[in-house]
């Protein structure tokens, strides 16, 4: 009985034992996997992702940025994610078949979690496509200003080719080039033009072109889309910004905030729309201007300034380097 009871409870030492050990395995295991799994956040841009491939050729499937479970956490709830925008935008009810601009080309430095840009879009719906320039370090690595499209769909949420849906084309100009020369605040200004139009009536497709040659990039098929698959009922052109509350704001268009002369502003020009009946319009009517953060980040509209530079916005802000008492508002 001694020697059974003896067993019995060495056995249950045993287990009691092998319980902790475990808890404490399931513990260090779930402290790697949150580690592991902060680190492949970070390399993630913050905007909505379903799928996303780095440069690395990783491949992680997500779901919508906003709705990761990591989000019901009460400290993260009703957390502000800070996307700001300073741009032209439609407000009337129109039918879009594609969009265009020239813009300044400017580089600053960001940090590793955040971007700057300048793009226009065009959307409908759950749809939209974008098309600009971008300094993006936790997409690419570095922070050279770079070529970028956006695409978002009910489906899919991404940069350039790491989701399904862009086709390329053109493989002398890859989505993710580097820009360059890049302008300077006083000159010298350099830009680049970028257009996404229909590309017929039978296919509904969307092409993309790029460069001072209008070269086709590649296209977005129309079976991708559900509000997209017709016509786009809402466009925007100029610059956008993200950053994480309480770091230090990025720079916007040229870094400063505008002050009226195209040599000293970032800018938008030649802005158009493409109407339903296939004709270019350069003075598109019912556009007004959008600055969800007007402490930081302002625009202009200039209107038709005439010329080749046609409709005209400036726009671009940094709070830390605005003073009213200097010269050009900078």
């Amino acid at each position: 009985m001694n020697i059974g009871c003896t067993t019995y409870s060495s056995a249950l030492i045993f287990v009691l034992l092998c319980s902790v050990l475990l808890l404490e395995l399931n513990v260090i295991t779930a402290q790697r996997l949150f580690r592991r799994s902060r680190k492949q956040l970070s390399r993630l841009d913050k905007s909505a992702v379903a799928t996303i491939q780095t440069i690395h050729g990783d491949t992680y499937n997500c779901v919508h940025f906003y709705k990761q479970p990591a989000f019901d956490h009460p400290l993260l709830k009703n957390r502000k994610f800070d996307y700001q925008v300073a741009v032209l935008r439609s407000t009337g009810d129109k039918r879009y078949h594609g969009a265009g601009m020239y813009t300044s080309v400017y580089n600053h430095e960001v940090q590793a979690n955040q971007y700057t840009s300048s793009r226009f879009k065009l959307q409908n719906g759950p749809d939209s496509i974008a098309v600009g320039w971008v300094v993006n370090p936790s997409l690419y690595q570095d922070s050279y200003t770079r070529l970028f499209i956006y695409t978002m769909t009910k489906d899919v949420h991404c940069y350039n080719t790491y989701c399904p849906g862009f086709v390329v084309t053109n493989h002398e100009i890859p989505l993710d080039v580097i820009l360059s020369p890049v302008s300077r605040r006083g000159g010298p200004t350099y830009e680049q033009n970028f257009v996404i139009s229909k590309k017929d009536h039978y296919t509904g497709d969307w092409i993309l072109r790029y460069g001072i040659h209008n070269k086709v990039l590649g296209f977005w098929p129309r079976d991708i889309f559900t509000g997209l698959a017709g016509f786009a009922n809402y466009a925007e052109w100029g610059g956008e910004v993200y950053s994480p509350p309480g770091s230090v704001i990025p720079r916007m268009g040229s870094g400063c905030r505008p002050y009226g002369d195209a040599k000293l502003d970032g800018y938008a020009r030649t802005i158009m729309v493409v109407d339903e009946n296939e004709q270019d319009d350069y003075n598109p009517a019912d556009c007004k201007i959008y600055q969800s953060d007007r402490v930081h980040y302002w625009a202009i509209d200039k209107g038709d300034v005439g010329g080749t530079w046609r409709r005209l916005i400036e726009f671009g802000g940094n709070s830390l380097l605005y003073n009213p008492n200097l010269p050009y508002a900078c």
